[in-house]
């Protein structure tokens, strides 16, 4: 199973823009069975390289904000300007071709920017998340509370979720959405990051199944279908 990748975009002392990628997402991946290739920040063909080659999915990965403009409040958080015309063009290309997208952290608020939604800066919450922590969310797609891990300063307040979008998952006391889905997009997005560390083994596979779960319903059965 083949999936495309996207990146941080930074910025070194040299003042040089460059491209870069976790290797917890690699490892991750890897052990799903999913060979993960890179798509740079800095590519100008990407509607080449998706008719090229087979794409199973793509995954638009967490760092950093996402565009000032996505915000319910005037934010002028650093930018990732290459990488958001990247995303937003593999995100189009994606949906074009019926390739299922599965977004993490970054990239869930990203995806609920494009579709007209917005993003918080999650310092009001009722209870606070420490970041590196776990804490627990209702996850729809198992019918049970899950714990999650926290690895970011934003997040989704249920009132700003884009309505092509359904709740999958939510933070009950802070009503913050931790997950959702599209159908019709083939869209998974998780706020939290399956690929990093969490406190219990449980949590861990918890969020490995939900990827599993991404898998199977839009990638082996759409697949099947076709």
């Amino acid at each position: 199973m083949r999936a495309l990748i996207t990146q941080r975009e930074n910025v070194d002392s040299h003042g040089i823009h460059l491209d870069v990628l976790e290797s917890e997402y690699i490892n991750f991946f890897g052990e799903l069975g999913v060979d993960v290739w890179a798509v740079s920040n800095f590519r100008k063909d990407i509607e080449r390289m998706l008719d090229e080659s087979v794409w199973d999915f793509a995954i638009l990965t967490g760092g950093g904000s996402v565009p000032n403009e996505f915000y319910v409040t005037e934010t002028h958080d650093v930018q990732q300007l290459n990488r958001d015309i990247i995303e937003k063009n593999l995100m189009e290309g994606c949906i074009r071709r019926g390739i299922p997208v599965l977004a993490i952290c970054r990239g869930m608020q990203y995806i609920n920017g494009l579709w007209k939604g917005k993003v918080s800066h999650l310092d009001h919450l009722n209870v606070p998340r420490l970041i590196g922590k776990d804490h627990s969310v209702f996850c729809y797609d198992l019918n049970r509370e899950i714990f999650v891990n926290n690895y970011h300063n934003d997040g989704i307040e249920k009132e700003y979720l884009a309505e092509a979008f359904t709740v999958s998952a939510i933070d009950m006391e802070n009503r913050i959405v931790e997950a959702f889905y599209s159908d019709a997009l083939k869209i998974y997005a998780m706020q939290w990051h399956p690929e990093r560390k969490f406190e219990t083994q449980e949590a861990k596979q918890d969020s490995r199944e939900l990827v599993l779960k991404f898998i199977n319903k839009y990638v082996v059965e759409g697949r099947n279908e076709r």
